[in-house]
């Protein structure tokens, strides 16, 4: 078995495993992704995703902001610099809501710009 390594960059929240109804942070995300499907936040002006990544078997879980121009893989070797985005307020808004309907409290959630290391 090989191991696949790469590594995200987005804007999003961190959703501590502290605030998830799943033990597993791949159940976790079937969860929300379900939720954001009722919710209907595909192909919005801010369209919210789930991700999740880490170092192997302790993945995190985020809530991310999917912008079209700029893909959230970043392969191993890639060079990319940090795009000078400004963070729109129907960002947060949009994460806001997600979180909310998934029945996470906000207070605990990160919101930013991630980058986040992957082994898989």
């Amino acid at each position: 078995m090989g191991m696949i390594y790469s590594a995200y960059h987005f804007y999003g929240a961190y959703v501590p495993a502290d605030e998830w109804y799943c033990d597993h942070p791949w159940f976790e995300a079937e969860r929300l992704r379900g939720v954001l499907e009722f919710l209907d936040m595909k192909d919005r002006i801010a369209s919210v995703d789930v991700l999740t990544a880490g170092d192997y078997d302790r993945d995190m879980l985020f809530l991310i902001i999917r912008i079209e121009e700029l893909s959230p893989v970043v392969q191993l070797g890639e060079f990319r610099l940090a795009q000078p985005l400004p963070v729109l307020p129907q960002w947060d808004r949009a994460l806001t809501l997600a979180a909310t309907a998934a029945d996470y409290d906000i207070r605990k959630l990160v919101f930013g710009w991630n980058t986040v290391p992957d082994c898989s």
